[in-house]
C-alpha cells in the first residue's frame, strides 16, 4: 500500500474543485497526457511563441536596423525555430508556471487504489465531488460513452449546472493531430522559402513574353505564378502525411459526433454489474423532472452535448478558425524572415524589383507585411476547410471503393495546397500591383486599390461561409445564399 498511500495523501483537501477530469481508463495514458497538456497549456504556449517572435524581431531591428537584414539566410531558422522551441517548452511545461485552474480532481490520484475501505468511500462520494466542481473536462476517446460511470459523472455535472456550458470536451485525437500538422507545416515552410526565388524569375519571364507597356501585368503574373509554384512544390513532401492525419481526424471526428447523437445510456458497460442499478437510480433522480428520466438524459447527450462539441471542435467537414490559425503558426512566423529579409535581396534592390524604380525599402516592407497579413488571416486558414469538404464529399461518393477513395483523397490534399499557394500568389500579386500603381498616379492607384478592396471583402465573405456555415452555426448555406452574400459585398464596394 505504500506507493498508493503516498499518492493518495499527497492530494490537497479543497472545498471546491476547479476541474473534474472525466475519462475512460482504457484510453492510452500518453494520449490523455497530451490532451491535458493541450487543455492547460495551449494558450500559454502560443503566447510564449509569439512573445519570443516579437522579442527576436525587436532585438534584430535594434542590432541591424530596419533595412539591414536584407538577403540574410539565417532569419528563417531564427524567426521560426526560436518561437517554435519556446512554444513546445511551454506546451509541455507551462502548467508549472501558470494554469487557469489550480485544483483538479483525477480519480487515479484522489481515490485510493489499494485500500478497499478508502476506495469505496471515494467511489461513493463521486456524485458529491462532481457536483462541487466548477468545470468538467472530458478526455474523449471512442470508449468514453460506453462506460457507465463516465455517463454517471456527465449526468451529475450537467444536471447540477443545468446544461453543458461548463463542459470542456478534449478529444484525444486532437492534440496529436495539431502537433503533426505543425511538424508538416515546418517542413513545407523550409522547402517553400528556398523556392521563393521563383517569384523574380517568373517576373522576368513574363516581362520578356508580354508587351513592354504593361510592366504591372508581368509583376502580377510573376508573383501569382512564382508564389503558387513555390508553395505547391514545398508542400509536395507532406501530401501523404497530411492525407494520413486528416483521414484519421475525419474518422475520429465523425465517430465522436455519431456516438453523441446515437447515445443510449442503456447500452453503457460497467466492470461490476451490481453498479448498474446504483447508477440508474442516480441518473433517474437527477433527471426526475422529466416523465422518462433516462430518455431525457439520452436526449441531453444527443442534442446539448453534441452541440457543445461541435461548437468547440467543429463538424467533421469543417474546423474552427482558431485551430486553423494554430495549425499554420510556423508559416505565419516565417513572415518575419521574408519581410525583414526583403525576399532574400538587399532591401533597396527588393523595393525596385517589386514596386519599380525609386520605391523606398519602407514601402516594400509595408506592402510585404500587408500581403502576409492577408495570407495569415484569410488565405491559409481557409485551406483546411476546403480540404476537409473535398475529402468528405469523396467519402460520401466513393466510401465503398477504397482504392479510388485513396487516390482521390490524395488529389484533394494536393489540390488544397495548390489552392493555398496560388490563392496567396493572387492576393500578394494584387496588393503589390496596387502599391506599385499607387506610385504612378491617382487614377491607376485608385483603380487598383478598389480592386484590392473588393477582393478583401470577398475573402472575408469566403471565410465567413467556410467557418460559420460549414461547422453548422446557423445551418449550412445553400449556393444561392452564398451568391447573395457575394452580391451584397459587391453592392458595398459600389
Amino acid at each position: 500500500h505504500l506507493d498508493a498511500d503516498v499518492t493518495f495523501y499527497s492530494a490537497r483537501r479543497v472545498a471546491r474543485v476547479g476541474a473534474f477530469l472525466s475519462h475512460s481508463w482504457s484510453a492510452p495514458r500518453w494520449r490523455k497526457a497530451l490532451a491535458l497538456y493541450y487543455y492547460f497549456n495551449i494558450e500559454l504556449a502560443v503566447g510564449a511563441g509569439l512573445v519570443t517572435w516579437l522579442s527576436l524581431m525587436v532585438y534584430m531591428v535594434a542590432v541591424n536596423g530596419p533595412t539591414g537584414m536584407g538577403g540574410n539566410q539565417y532569419l528563417l531558422p531564427l524567426f521560426v525555430g526560436g518561437p517554435m522551441v519556446s512554444f513546445l517548452c511551454f506546451f509541455f511545461c507551462g502548467h508549472a508556471l501558470r494554469t487557469p485552474i489550480t485544483d483538479v480532481w483525477l480519480d487515479k490520484l484522489c481515490i485510493h487504489q489499494t485500500r478497499t475501505v478508502l476506495k469505496v468511500e471515494g467511489v461513493t462520494a463521486l456524485p458529491e465531488i462532481v457536483a462541487s466542481s466548477d468545470r468538467m473536462v472530458i478526455l474523449w476517446d471512442d470508449t468514453y460513452f460506453q462506460r457507465l460511470w463516465c455517463n454517471a459523472e456527465l449526468a451529475t455535472f450537467c444536471s447540477v449546472n443545468q446544461g453543458a456550458d461548463k463542459l470542456d470536451v478534449v478529444p484525444l485525437w486532437l492534440p496529436p493531430w495539431i502537433l503533426s500538422t505543425l511538424v508538416c507545416d515546418i517542413i513545407s515552410v523550409c522547402l517553400s522559402s528556398r523556392l521563393l526565388v521563383l517569384i523574380p524569375m517568373s517576373g522576368e519571364y513574363f516581362a520578356k513574353q508580354l508587351p513592354t507597356g504593361v510592366p504591372w501585368l508581368s509583376n502580377f503574373l510573376g508573383t501569382f505564378v512564382g508564389t503558387g509554384i513555390a508553395v505547391t512544390v514545398g508542400c509536395l513532401p507532406i501530401v501523404l502525411p497530411a492525407w494520413h492525419s486528416f483521414r484519421i481526424k475525419l474518422y475520429n471526428h465523425e465517430q465522436m459526433l455519431m456516438q453523441c447523437k446515437e447515445h443510449k445510456f442503456e447500452h453503457a458497460k460497467c466492470a461490476v454489474e451490481s453498479d448498474r442499478a446504483v447508477v440508474y437510480e442516480l441518473v433517474a433522480g437527477l433527471f426526475k423532472h422529466a416523465a422518462e428520466p433516462i430518455q431525457e438524459f439520452n436526449r441531453f447527450v444527443n442534442e446539448d452535448v453534441s452541440a457543445n462539441i461541435a461548437a468547440r471542435v467543429g463538424h467533421p467537414s469543417g474546423i474552427p478558425y482558431k485551430l486553423c490559425l494554430l495549425a499554420f503558426l510556423p508559416l505565419t512566423l516565417s513572415s518575419a524572415a521574408n519581410i525583414w529579409g526583403c525576399d532574400e535581396m538587399p532591401c533597396s534592390v527588393a523595393a525596385e524589383v517589386e514596386l519599380g524604380g525609386g520605391a523606398s525599402p519602407a514601402r516594400q516592407m509595408l506592402t510585404s507585411c500587408l500581403c502576409w497579413t492577408v495570407g495569415a488571416l484569410g488565405v491559409y486558414p481557409s485551406t483546411f476547410p476546403v480540404m476537409l469538404t473535398m475529402m468528405t464529399t469523396i467519402k460520401t461518393n466513393f466510401g465503398s471503393r477504397p482504392c479510388v477513395r485513396f487516390f482521390l483523397d490524395l488529389l484533394a490534399v494536393l489540390a488544397s495546397f495548390v489552392y493555398m499557394g496560388f490563392h496567396e500568389g493572387f492576393a500578394a500579386g494584387l496588393i503589390i500591383t496596387a502599391s506599385a500603381q499607387a506610385r504612378t498616379g491617382a487614377a491607376p492607384g485608385a483603380l487598383w486599390c478598389s480592386v484590392a478592396t473588393a477582393y478583401l471583402l470577398l475573402l472575408v465573405q469566403w471565410n465567413v461561409y467556410l467557418f460559420k456555415t460549414q461547422r453548422g452555426v446557423g445551418g449550412k448555406k445553400k449556393p444561392e445564399e452564398w451568391l447573395s452574400l457575394t452580391k451584397r459585398s459587391a453592392r458595398m464596394i459600389l
